[in-house]
């Protein structure tokens, strides 16, 4: 039993085993309708898009968080398969840039996983009360908000089952596979999205196959330090969404920018910072009670007399890089990798094997003894448009197996209440209901 209504219909079936083929059949038939209903849906969504295209609309995907980052994809894919462009944006870009110069003919698509989520309310609100005729859509997993049932003229589910973990990953990943069907549906028939898709599946199954071992060593390496940067050539919706991730669960600092962006100014991070971690502070101490000849002075008279304390601390930055199988991001991935790690950072590569990618991460500068790096290699696809799916799944792999480590190193040191958990880490919520 596959349908929504499994669970009952199972029911049902144990009670009455002698109607178990009417079960199945019941089941098929609201399998089949749903599959109908869906598709009639994603049929509206498209021919709405192509109409405000026509008519010289603007079309606005509107989400936040997580989902906001799945809007950045879906313009990429919008971009890269149907040559549309579409304009993502969170609630608040949206009101303070757009929402002052809507038309009739454009089109605001919100995604959601909760359905109730404070800032696209409102934003569904203020669009119907400005502009009445323009169209309302929404990706939603939860059917039952207000979103779909109240504020939308239609909605498109994006049927991923409960999000259990607080920190979305199936969601996004489903949100990425709906919106690649939509924009693959002005360029593709059915068979060919269906194909597309299903090699999708099969990639991310061999990611989380195959990367056990080098995501393992990357996540040991990276959990200690207090900060890093996901770097995404062309790919800022995934670097950030990993960055997220980071954040959410593993409760260190992490930023996602676009791979050639960082170089404007974000790369003074490189080299020495006065960023520490705590397995820094026990190497400072350890420093410390090696060296020492007197009492205890007072922190900063003693690192004012030992400079070299605070010498030993300085390593370099991480940087995580995120390349699809595309020449152009290709060509800037490995400028940017000769250019950072010359400057004192170390490099953890996610991309389908290349010679020259790999050349670039794992040749040490000259001058740094104590450069690291990873090669994650991802199975190929040759596909900048799947590559979307295996490197969201690493990313997210990535931050889990972070999160376990400094997990377990917290707990092994006794610190209470450190919130560091990779399904239910502090402060965050399923769905944010409140301004």
């Amino acid at each position: 039993l596959v349908s929504s209504e499994r669970t009952l219909l199972a029911d049902v079936a144990r009670l009455h085993p002698d109607q178990a083929g009417r079960v199945a059949a019941l089941d098929a038939l609201l399998v089949s309708t749903r599959r109908r209903a869906v598709t009639q849906s994603r049929r509206r969504l498209v021919d709405d898009l192509q109409l405000a295209q026509a008519m010289g609309g603007r079309v606005f995907l509107v989400a936040s968080g997580t989902s906001y980052h799945a809007s950045l994809v879906g313009a990429y894919f919008f971009n890269g398969l149907a040559g549309v462009g579409v304009v993502p944006c969170n609630p608040g870009m949206f009101r303070s840039m757009y929402l002052g110069s809507l038309t009739p003919r454009d089109v605001v698509v919100g995604i959601t996983q909760s359905g109730e989520t404070k800032d696209l309310v409102d934003v569904f609100v203020d669009v119907a009360a400005q502009q009445p005729e323009i169209r309302r859509v929404s990706l939603v997993n939860n059917e039952n908000s207000r979103i779909p049932q109240e504020l939308s003229d239609y909605y498109l589910p994006i049927l991923c089952g409960p999000e259990i973990a607080v920190a979305a990953t199936k969601s996004f990943v489903n949100q990425l596979a709906v919106l690649y069907v939509v924009a693959a549906s002005f360029s593709m028939g059915d068979a060919g999205i269906r194909a597309k898709l299903m090699t999708a599946r099969d990639l991310v199954i061999a990611t989380l196959r195959d990367t056990v071992g080098p995501l393992d060593e990357a996540a040991e390496h990276l959990c200690d330090e207090p900060s890093l940067h996901i770097l995404g050539s062309s790919l800022i919706g995934v670097a950030r969404e990993g960055a997220l991730k980071v954040r959410e669960v593993v409760l260190n600092h992490a930023e996602g920018y676009d791979a050639a962006e960082f170089k404007h100014g974000p790369n003074t991070i490189l080299g020495k910072n006065t960023l520490f971690s705590y397995g820094d502070l026990a190497r400072l101490l350890d420093a410390y009670e090696a060296g020492r000849s007197a009492p205890f002075a007072g922190g900063r008279e003693t690192l004012a007399a030992r400079p070299e304390l605070i010498e030993g601390l300085f390593g370099n930055y991480p940087l995580v890089f995120v390349c699809p199988p595309d020449e152009r991001d290709r060509r800037i991935t490995i400028s940017q990798i000769h250019t950072h790690k010359i400057r004192g950072a170390d490099i953890v590569l996610f991309a389908e094997h290349d010679d020259d990618l790999a050349l670039a991460v794992t040749g040490a500068p000259a001058g740094v003894a104590d450069y690291w790096a990873r090669c994650i290699d991802l199975p190929r696809s040759d596909d900048p448009n799947l590559f979307v799916f295996t490197a969201s799944v690493a990313l997210q792999r990535l931050a889990f197996r972070m999160s376990e480590l400094k997990m377990h190193q917290l707990d092994a040191l006794g610190v209470r209440d450190h919130g560091v958990h990779p399904d239910t880490p502090k402060n965050v919520s399923k769905s944010i209901t409140v301004d």
